[in-house]
């Protein structure tokens, strides 16, 4: 398994909350799209390390805009339980997809990059 693209981020958010990949990256300002396109960006700034002009260019969007989304998911994970739980869901479904693969004796093992010894400007690299 390697990295993970933006879009299957997106795709993973958007499956979460029951909506489009399209709806994600579209004009769309209903609460349930708004509400997955914030988790999707805060995913991908934190777990990604994207930069913020990069994260607006593929939801199409103003990078003030991704900045004020990510900020917003941060207070939705505080304060609403199913956001937050969402959140906890879709965090550890994009890390567990992030782990390298390393056969030892013939099975397959799943480390952390941690474990692995590779430093996230590695892991940035390999992106």
């Amino acid at each position: 398994m390697g990295c993970l693209t933006m879009h299957e981020v997106a795709a993973l958010v958007a499956e979460e909350f029951e909506v489009s990949v399209e709806d994600l990256r579209g004009p769309s300002r209903r609460r349930d799209h708004a509400h997955a396109r914030f988790s999707a960006q805060a995913l991908i700034r934190a777990e990604m390390g994207k930069s913020f002009p990069s994260i607006a260019r593929f939801f199409r969007r103003d990078h003030t805009t991704v900045v004020a989304g990510v900020a917003r998911a941060a207070a939705l994970e505080a304060n609403d339980r199913a956001f937050g739980a969402a959140m906890a869901r879709l965090r550890a479904g994009v890390r567990f997809a992030n782990m390298p693969v390393y056969r030892h004796d013939g099975r397959i093992r799943f480390q952390s990059r941690r474990a692995a010894g590779i430093r996230n400007e590695e892991r940035s690299a390999g992106c």
